[in-house]
């Protein structure tokens, strides 16, 4: 384990996922990629509540429709103590509210569960470093929401973490 940590190269992932056998899934895709170690699996969001500060990972994979508290509440609550971890919301939905209330959130990315190994894992190296990862179908919701919006009055609407992610 000290060698997870004291290498800056590996991503260290935890999962919170209440369908234990796409959890399973997402674990051995994570144990099976170079560069990449998980460091927790969390059935719900009140287990990754208690959890969480000490596996100390660098990106989050988040299901948003968790039973109890929901995912994008359980990042608005992670994200206070876990300041350099990325959020990358993994969800069956499209629609635009969850979009949105997930970055508000906090969540650096959104993918959809049908999304192949290959691109999350993609996905989970593009949020260590720094970037947004979304499909381009959700990127062309973001993009279309803004298009129609007032600039000025919903940017200033949005947490500064928020404006990053748009920023890039």
């Amino acid at each position: 384990m000290s060698q997870q940590k004291n290498n800056p190269k590996l991503r260290r992932v935890a999962i919170v996922e209440d369908d234990s056998g796409l959890r399973d899934q997402l674990q051995k895709i994570l144990k099976s990629a170079p560069g990449v170690c998980c460091v927790g699996t969390f059935g719900s969001a009140e287990k990754a509540l208690e959890g969480m500060i000490a596996a100390q990972p660098d990106v989050i994979l988040m299901d948003i429709n968790l039973p109890g508290i929901s995912g994008i509440e359980c990042v608005s609550r992670l994200r206070n103590d876990l300041l350099a971890t990325h959020f990358i919301m993994l969800t069956v939905y499209e629609d635009s509210d969850r979009l949105f209330k997930s970055l508000v959130a906090g969540a650096s990315g959104y993918l959809l569960k049908r999304t192949p190994s290959t691109k999350l894992l993609a996905a989970i190296r593009e949020a260590h470093e720094g970037g947004a990862p979304m499909t381009p179908q959700i990127a062309r919701r973001v993009v279309q929401h803004f298009m129609r919006a007032e600039p000025s009055s919903e940017m200033e609407k949005w947490p500064p973490r928020g404006r990053d992610i748009l920023d890039q």
